[in-house]
């Protein structure tokens, strides 16, 4: 019996030696030498948290918010031109922010100061009820200011680019005596 147990114990060390040897020779054939020498072979890393300068050279997507002290634009388009996706922001060579809208590269609209803005005004004294923008502006504020009224503005509206007066064309004629309709265009 002792021998058996004996017997066992070596070919258990044979068995086990033999089983990690060949693992390792199989680790061993499937490493695979780099093809070119580093660090032009390097495979780029993640991004790292740090103070030094990190730079990707491929699209770094977020689902969450970007916040950043400042962020240059590097990619410099031409307003008018045709761009491929809604939503890409570029800069001019003057340093004015683009977005692509509807295909073509265009200035901003709204607040944050982008795109140019115009005011455009009725005639004093005419019976003009309305004014309107350019084709490619948009109306961002209307007002009918009469200077001698309480509060100075009377009420008006915005319809697509026209700035109109609500009241009536009576009353109107009247109130642009002492003040004009006036519309804020901006392209």
């Amino acid at each position: 019996m002792h021998q058996l147990l004996r017997g066992s114990l070596y070919w258990g060390k044979v068995i086990s030696l033999g089983v990690i040897l060949g693992v390792g020779i199989q680790f061993a054939e499937a490493w695979t030498n780099p093809t070119a020498s580093a660090p032009g072979g390097n495979i780029a890393g993640p991004l790292n948290t740090g103070v030094i300068n990190q730079v990707k050279n491929a699209s770094l997507g977020l689902v969450g918010n970007l916040a950043a002290n400042m962020l240059q634009i590097n990619g410099v388009a031409t307003e008018g031109a045709a761009c491929s996706s809604t939503g890409l922001v570029a800069r001019d060579t003057g340093g004015v922010i683009l977005s692509c809208q509807s295909g073509a590269w265009r200035k901003g609209m709204g607040g944050g100061g982008l795109g140019t803005s115009r005011m455009i005004t009725a005639p004093t004294g005419t019976a003009t009820t309305s004014v309107t923008c350019a084709s490619d502006e948009v109306v961002t504020s209307c007002v009918l200011r009469n200077p001698t009224a309480v509060g100075g503005v009377y009420s008006s509206s915005i319809s697509g680019k026209t700035c109109r007066s609500t009241t009536t064309e009576a009353d109107f004629s009247d109130r642009l005596a002492s003040g004009p309709l006036m519309a804020t265009c901006v392209k």
